[in-house]
This record gives C-alpha cells, structure tokens and sequence, in this order.
C-alpha cells in the first residue's frame, strides 16, 4: 500500500515549512503569503504548491540580495 503525502495536514506543513507554531501558519495564510485549501472543514496543504511558493520567494529574495 503506498501512502500519498501530496497534501499535509497543518501540523505536518508547520514542520515542513519549519514554522515555529501552528499559529505563525495560520497568520501565514490570513494573509495570503502561504497558499492553502479547505478539505471540508480541514485546512490542508499542497506540497508541490508549497515547494513552487518556496522557491518563488527564494528567486526574489536572491534577485534583491546578491550573494
């Protein structure tokens, strides 16, 4: 049986994303920075989106600060 771990509950996208609480994540979300999906009543989390978002805000930050 394989496992899909596409999407990620918010305590698993809190560790992924390395957040220091569930709470930094939510206030992440209000305000647009981090992408997310309601599951019912269940806030979830799209990997792939969330790796895309990551490395969007990677480039910017690299384009404004050259290394």
């Amino acid at each position: 049986m394989t496992t899909d771990n596409t999407w990620l509950t918010t305590k698993q996208a809190c560790d992924y994303l390395g957040f220091a609480s569930c709470k930094a994540l939510y206030q992440a979300v209000r305000r647009g920075t981090i992408p997310a999906h309601y599951l019912g009543r269940s806030l979830r989390f799209h990997r792939p989106t969330l790796d895309k978002t990551l490395l969007a805000r990677h480039s910017v930050v690299s384009a404004i600060i050259p290394r």
